[in-house]
């Protein structure tokens, strides 16, 4: 799945030469944890985020995925 994560203006979608900019775009894959979803940006380097899905859109950053393919979440704030 490709998504917009240009948080600024989604009305600029062309360059000066009118050729489409993909340059905000990003390729996601979404994971399940706990039976909630969860988007990973694909070939996403050096460290492998987890990003929490807000209105079908790309969240906060809620964990990492380690070296070794484990999720680790971010501890939570909320009590």
């Amino acid at each position: 799945k490709v998504i917009d994560i240009d948080d600024d203006n989604d009305n600029n979608d062309n360059n000066d030469d009118g050729s489409s900019s993909d340059d905000n775009a990003a390729e996601v894959e979404i994971i399940t944890h706990y039976k909630k979803e969860y988007y990973v940006m694909i070939n996403e380097t050096p460290q492998q985020y987890i990003y929490a899905i807000e209105d079908g859109e790309l969240g906060n950053k809620v964990g990492i995925i380690d070296e070794k393919g484990k999720k680790k979440f971010y501890k939570s704030s909320k009590k």
